[in-house]
């Protein structure tokens, strides 16, 4: 539902207050085409459009030069983490070390690996 502004006008030849948004003059009958463009003009002011602020805008290019530094800066500082994390303490490890207990018959080192005392968890005892 719009609210349009009723903006009372004078008549182009009697001068008679008129809506400006009327394509003729209730007294005198005389069509108002000067009026036509105000009137256009005083519906668009008084109706915003929301189609303007639907639109997609374009991000600047400072903008997308900072998002791009941010996410290299994030890249930077994660990927050696995670790449020595998965070289060096992986879980084969650990598996591959119980696995290598339960061959050497050492059946407290295959303990300690799947329940570490006093810590509550599983893994290598930090004895």
């Amino acid at each position: 539902m719009s609210v349009l502004a009723d903006i009372q006008t004078p008549c182009a030849r009697c001068r008679v207050e008129i809506s400006g948004m009327a394509p003729y003059c209730r007294n005198c009958g005389y069509a108002q085409p000067a009026h036509e463009a105000e009137a256009a003009a005083a519906r668009a002011a008084a109706e915003p459009s929301a189609r303007a602020a639907l639109l997609p805008t374009r991000p600047s290019p400072a903008a997308l030069i900072s998002l791009l530094v941010v996410v290299a800066s994030i890249l930077a500082a994660t990927t050696p983490i995670l790449v020595v994390r998965s070289v060096f303490f992986g879980p084969a490890d650990s598996v591959h070390d119980y696995f290598e207990a339960l061959a050497d018959r050492d059946a407290g080192a295959a303990w300690r690996y799947v329940y570490a005392e006093g810590s509550g968890q599983a893994g290598p005892s930090p004895r």
